[in-house]
C-alpha cells in the first residue's frame, strides 16, 4: 500500500526517505525495517519531476500521462546527474516491471502552481497503480496534501502524519548529536564522550525551563539549530524568527 508521509517543514521528510533509500541500497532492510526484502532505492524530488513533465510540454512530447514517463524520467535524471554510469535503456523499466523498486518521491508541496501540482499528485497515483508490486512512499507539508492532491491519492495511499519529538526523543536527538560533533572533533574517546553527555544535558536543561524554546525543540530541524546554537555558547532564542 503506498504511504503518503505528512509533515511540517523541518519534521524530518527528505530525511526520512534517504534513510529508506540508503537502507535498502545497504540491504539492511530486514535488520532496521524487519521487512525481508530487497529492492532498488529510487528517490528524487517531484518539483525536478514536474520540471521534466513541463520540458516535455513545451517540446510538444507530453500527450497526457502515462506509466513510462517514470522510467524516461529517472534515465534522463541519471543520464544529467551520472554521465559516467553506463545503464541499459530500459534499467527503470525493467526494473519497476519486475516489482523490485522502492519509489521515493519528495516534496509534492513543492510543486508551487496547484494545476501542476495535481497533475504531479496524478501522476503519482497512475503509476503506483500501474506498478502495484513496488513500494512507493510520497511526501508533503499539510497544506500542500490538502484538495485536489488530496483527493487524487487519498484512495490509494495511507496516510501517516509525522508527529513532533516528545520529551524523549529530544533527548535521544541531543545525546546522539553531541555524541558525534564532539566525536568528530576530538576523537573516538571517554573523554569526548563524557563532554558530550554533559553538554547534551546542558541543552536540555536550557531547553526544559522555558516553554518557548520547548516548543521550538518539538521539531527536529529547529531542534538542531538550537544543537548549534548552543554549541557555540551562544543564548537560545525564545521565538522561531530570531532562531
Amino acid at each position: 500500500e503506498p504511504l503518503a508521509i505528512i509533515g511540517a517543514p523541518g519534521a524530518g521528510k527528505t530525511t526520512l526517505l534517504k534513510y529508506l533509500a540508503l537502507t535498502f541500497a545497504r540491504n539492511q532492510a530486514k535488520e532496521r525495517l524487519q521487512l525481508d526484502e530487497e529492492r532498488l532505492p529510487v528517490f528524487f524530488a517531484l518539483r525536478d519531476f514536474n520540471r521534466f513533465l513541463n520540458n516535455l510540454g513545451k517540446q510538444g512530447k507530453l500527450d497526457g500521462l502515462s506509466p513510462t514517463l517514470l522510467s524516461q524520467f529517472l534515465q534522463q535524471q541519471t543520464r544529467e546527474h551520472n554521465p559516467r554510469l553506463a545503464i541499459p535503456d530500459d534499467f527503470f523499466a525493467h526494473a519497476l516491471d519486475h516489482e523490485r523498486c522502492i519509489v521515493l518521491l519528495d516534496g509534492l508541496d513543492e510543486v508551487a502552481d496547484p494545476i501542476e501540482r495535481g497533475r504531479a499528485a496524478e501522476a503519482v497515483a497512475l503509476f503506483a497503480r500501474h506498478y502495484a508490486g513496488n513500494r512507493f512512499l510520497v511526501t508533503s507539508r499539510p497544506r500542500g496534501y490538502e484538495s485536489e492532491a488530496r483527493a487524487r491519492l487519498a484512495a490509494l495511499c495511507r496516510e501517516c502524519t509525522i508527529r513532533d519529538f516528545d520529551e524523549n526523543d529530544r533527548a535521544e536527538f541531543a545525546r546522539s548529536w553531541y555524541t558525534a560533533v564532539t566525536v568528530d572533533r576530538k576523537g573516538d574517546n571517554d573523554t569526548a564522550r563524557a563532554e558530550a553527555q554533559t553538554a547534551a544535558d546542558d541543552l536540555l536543561r536550557t531547553i526544559k525551563a522555558d516553554d518557548r524554546i520547548t516548543q521550538l525543540a518539538s521539531n527536529p530541524l529547529l531542534l538542531s539549530i538550537l544543537a548549534l546554537v548552543h554549541q557555540r555558547g551562544v543564548g537560545l532564542p525564545q521565538r522561531r524568527v530570531g532562531l
